[in-house]
C-alpha cells in the first residue's frame, strides 16, 4: 500500500469514526438521557466483553509456520556473512558483529558475588604502565 493510499484509508477511517459518533449523539439525545444511560451500559459490556474474546483468541493461536522464502539459496556464503548458528550445550549461541568497544555482558538470574573482567586464574596478567602501580584488588 502506498503512501496516498494509506493516508487515504486513514482519512476514510477517521471521517466513519466521527460520523458514527455524533449519530450516536444525535440519538442518545432523541431517547432521552434515561434511555440513553442504560443502552449505553448494555452498550460497554458487549463491547468488553468481545474485546476479552478477542484476546483469548490471539492468546490461544498458535504462530503460523513461516513459507520458504522465494529466493534461491546463495551457493556459499560471503565473507561477511556471520557463521551458521549452532545451539551449544544449553541451547543459546550469540554472534555479535560489528563494533564492540567495551565487555558485551549478558546474563538471566545472576546470584552470589559477581566479577566483572578476565578471570585471574586463566587470563595472562596484564602490563600496567610504569607511573602506576597494578591493582591488587579482584575485578
Amino acid at each position: 500500500m502506498n503512501r496516498s493510499r494509506a493516508s487515504t484509508a486513514t482519512r476514510l477511517a477517521v471521517l466513519s469514526v466521527g460520523l458514527a459518533l455524533i449519530a450516536l449523539a444525535v440519538y442518545f439525545i432523541a431517547i432521552g438521557l434515561d434511555k440513553a444511560d442504560k443502552l449505553a451500559s448494555v452498550l460497554s459490556a458487549l463491547t468488553g466483553l468481545a474485546g476479552l474474546a478477542l484476546s483469548w483468541q490471539a492468546t490461544m493461536r498458535r504462530p503460523r509456520p513461516r513459507a520458504p522464502s522465494a529466493s534461491p539459496a546463495p551457493d556459499a556464503p560471503s565473507s561477511s556473512d556471520p557463521p551458521p548458528a549452532t545451539p551449544e550445550a544449553d541451547g543459546v549461541r550469540n554472534i555479535i558483529s560489528g563494533s564492540v568497544h567495551g565487555p558485551a555482558i549478558q546474563g538471566r538470574d545472576f546470584t552470589g558475588p559477581m566479577v566483572l573482567g578476565p578471570h585471574p586464574a586463566t587470563d595472562p596478567p596484564t602490563t600496567h604502565r610504569e607511573d602506576r602501580p597494578p591493582s591488587t584488588s579482584p575485578r
